[in-house]
């Protein structure tokens, strides 16, 4: 998972691929560094924020970039298949060896709703679909702490650890969706995250209001529900989220 820091400010960075990942790489004050330098870097007085995002407008958001947005850019005989996509072929019926045209248009064709329900097959298998959770713990497993998905071994079987105590964690959390967690973020390290690199939030998307249907919700829920309750996303919040990101 991508971890960034600010050597000047003594600054620790930690997010997920589709959050800000593109807007911290082009800060030229951040160098991106393991998840064993977080150590070193806590017990020399470094200050650490993660940044986090509705799980909801992060599918979204991928969604209008690797199935729209990468796409309608590119050339279809100069077309390269990221990592992420090509995770999708077998769903989506296409042979690697298909011709790209095909592959474009089968992409285009691919309705929200439909990616949707490919998610279960493949959302553990890429970074930039996987829970947010396993970013802190990733964090939590550097820092020789609890994780989230911890479990201990009972004589009556194995049973579920407690959650992950964020209160307990070196790092304060910066959820996009909060205007204070971000200005309070930009004033500590100097970045705007306000200003996007990809902003596929302007794209438009002609299934964008089915994200915020009761029974999609519930498909998401289920796969992202630890995020959710970690990270204190609601449906009320996620719906506002996204009705931000369609007329941004």
């Amino acid at each position: 998972m991508p971890h960034f820091y600010h050597a000047q400010e003594q600054l620790l960075i930690s997010t997920s691929y589709k959050v800000m990942y593109s807007r911290l790489v082009e800060e030229k004050s951040l160098r991106q560094v393991t998840a064993s330098f977080l150590s070193l870097a806590l017990e020399n007085g470094a200050d650490y924020y993660v940044i986090v995002r509705s799980p909801c407008s992060r599918l979204l958001s991928f969604f209008k970039d690797k199935f729209r947005r990468n796409i309608c850019k590119k050339k279809p005989d100069k077309l390269s298949w990221q990592d992420c996509q090509r995770l999708f072929f077998q769903l989506l019926e296409l042979d690697p060896q298909t011709d790209d045209r095909h592959k474009r248009q089968r992409f285009l064709q691919t309705s929200y709703l439909d990616f949707i329900d490919f998610l279960p097959g493949v959302y553990h298998c890429d970074g930039h679909l996987q829970p947010q959770y396993f970013l802190l713990d990733e964090i939590a497993t550097a820092l020789k702490l609890p994780t989230a998905s911890a479990k201990v071994s009972h004589r009556s079987g194995p049973e579920q650890a407690p959650a992950l105590n964020l209160s307990l964690m070196p790092y304060q959390l910066v959820h996009l969706e909060s205007g204070s967690e971000t200005a309070a973020f930009a004033g500590r390290s100097g970045i705007d995250l306000g200003r996007k690199v990809n902003a596929t939030q302007t794209l438009g998307l002609e299934d964008a209001d089915k994200a915020l249907d009761s029974r999609l919700w519930q498909k998401v829920y289920r796969l992202y529900h630890t995020d959710f309750h970690l990270l204190g996303y609601t449906q009320h919040i996620c719906r506002d989220a996204i009705n931000r990101d369609k007329f941004a």
